[in-house]
């Protein structure tokens, strides 16, 4: 009678299985590092399949919606601010290397998505740059490294910019910057896919074009009189038909302000004079589709914050609470619930400045470069 040696099962797929978990769990300042430890190491942090497991880890894991990108008032600078466990606030710099521009310009971020800020810098501090163009930057504010756009198809002045947005397209895996002109009454489009800037569809009629709010699912969403006005970032079109709830309107007495929550669109209604604020939830994001349905909303939050001198809400969290902000710029986090408001340490100069939630990520821009900054101007 032979005798046989038990089989054992091969270790190597568990070994495999746990790293991966184990890495998926680190910052991605740490996974660059770890890419230098072996070529299996570099091969699967790079895969498209890691790099996108790694981002859904992070935007579900909690405190995710508590993390923004800034715009310093001071210097224009950029940081990033987490304020989940408590208020910490990291130096990025700038989207592009040092010496780049002969003197320092002045930068506009336009927004964030997937990990990548879209930010406008231009020599000409006036006013009009606010708006956006000349030279636009898609840049990776974690891996460090930014990709400059090619100059858009035909000549418009600053002036004629009436507004400009960036948003992610998760169809077809595509980063887009939109860029509104009210002279020639136009919408260019660039795609990151394409590598190219392209003339959108038509213009709706009669529409005041604001500064867009917010990119969902690839909607890209601004408020107007009496409704949302969307963007389809895939099939480059607009959509008007997304009317607020009943009796919500910016009639002046009341600021109305779209911005995203607990994996849907929102409306906030502000009446900072009163110190009250209301937050509808979008039911059926399907309507923000051209023929997509009448929309319906549902009240999520009623606060009356009247003792309190914060009029301005300046963001809306997932587990309750607003990140509000005072008439001197002082920041406090407060919670719906109990009703109670507790300031939180921020630099006045962080607070006011522009701000966008960001998640960071691996995610690369084809033909992006590294961003350059001498060692004791980058603390980062």
């Amino acid at each position: 009678m032979s005798s046989s040696k038990p089989c054992r099962p091969d270790s190597s797929g568990i070994i495999d299985d746990l790293l991966n978990l184990i890495l998926l769990r680190l910052h991605v300042k740490s996974l660059l590092r770890c890419k230098a430890v072996s070529k299996p190491w570099c091969s699967l942090i790079s895969s498209s399949l890691f790099i996108n497991s790694h981002y859904t880890r992070a935007i579900t894991s909690p405190g995710a919606d508590q993390t923004f990108i800034l715009r310093n008032q001071e210097d224009g600078s950029f940081s990033l601010l987490r304020l989940s466990p408590s208020p910490i606030v990291a130096e990025l710099k700038f989207p592009y290397s040092q010496g780049e521009y002969p003197v320092m310009p002045k930068s506009v971020l336009i927004g964030s998505a997937k990990g990548i800020a879209c930010v406008s810098v231009s020599l000409d501090k006036s006013s009009y740059c606010d708006k956006c163009p000349p030279d636009i930057y898609l840049w990776n504010p974690a891996t460090r490294q930014s990709r400059l756009l090619p100059p858009q198809n035909v000549y418009c002045s600053r002036s004629s910019v009436e507004s400009c947005g960036f948003g992610y397209d998760p169809i077809n895996n595509d980063f887009k910057v939109v860029v509104v002109f009210h002279y020639p009454h136009r919408v260019d489009v660039y795609s990151t896919n394409m590598n190219a800037w392209q003339k959108a569809g038509r213009l709706p009629p009669d529409t005041y074009f604001g500064q867009f709010s917010v990119c969902f699912e690839g909607f890209l969403c601004w408020n107007r009189l009496i409704g949302i006005v969307a963007f389809d970032l895939n099939r480059e079109v607009f959509n008007c038909d997304t009317k607020f709830p009943d009796g919500l309107s910016n009639d002046g007495h009341t600021y109305l302000r779209i911005t995203d929550f607990n994996y849907s669109v929102a409306v906030i209604k502000e009446e900072g004079f009163y110190g009250k604020t209301k937050l509808w939830m979008l039911d059926n994001v399907k309507c923000l589709l051209r023929g997509g349905g009448v929309a319906s909303w549902t009240l999520i939050v009623s606060i009356d914050a009247a003792d309190l001198p914060i009029p301005y809400v300046r963001s809306y969290f997932n587990n309750g609470d607003f990140l509000l902000i005072s008439n001197d710029h002082n920041c406090f986090s407060y919670d719906s619930d109990k009703k109670e408001a507790k300031k939180l340490h921020i630099t006045n100069s962080f607070v006011g400045g522009q701000m966008s939630k960001f998640t960071e990520s691996l995610v690369s821009i084809p033909g992006s470069r590294p961003v350059e900054w001498n060692a004791h101007e980058d603390n980062n």
